[in-house]
């Protein structure tokens, strides 16, 4: 993704990759085995490790950049099936909340386990 940046934004972005970019080790980008891109220019090609991962931690520089993007990218608001409070998953797909995932799953292990055993005494 190639944003404009200004100077400031620029030096900021030089600066979270230094610090927090996993990808970033001695001046190259270890997944494009090449310089880093944004290390040496005015425009941003940004890659989506940093924009998913690294640039959210500048809240004031995501929102310049991205101003469209979720406060809370990455993550969905969501309403548990089975207590019905809301909690925040990073999973598209997640029905419970934490305290009844844990109670859902024993409870799929406990019916699984009996079926076992109604299997093994029916012969």
């Amino acid at each position: 993704m190639q944003i404009r940046t200004n100077f400031t934004q620029a030096n900021k972005i030089k600066e979270l990759i230094k610090k927090e970019c996993a990808n970033y080790m001695d001046g190259n980008c270890i997944l494009l085995d090449t310089t880093c891109p944004q290390m040496g220019c005015m425009y941003s090609v940004l890659c989506k490790y940093f924009i998913n991962s690294v640039l959210p931690l500048d809240k004031a520089l995501h929102k310049a950049l991205l101003p469209d993007a979720e406060e809370t990218s990455g993550l969905y608001n969501k309403v548990c099936k089975l207590c019905n409070k809301k909690f925040t998953s990073d999973k598209k797909n997640e029905q419970y909340c934490p305290k009844c995932k844990d109670k859902v799953k024993k409870e799929k292990a406990r019916l699984r386990k009996q079926k076992q055993r109604e299997k093994c005494h029916a012969f």
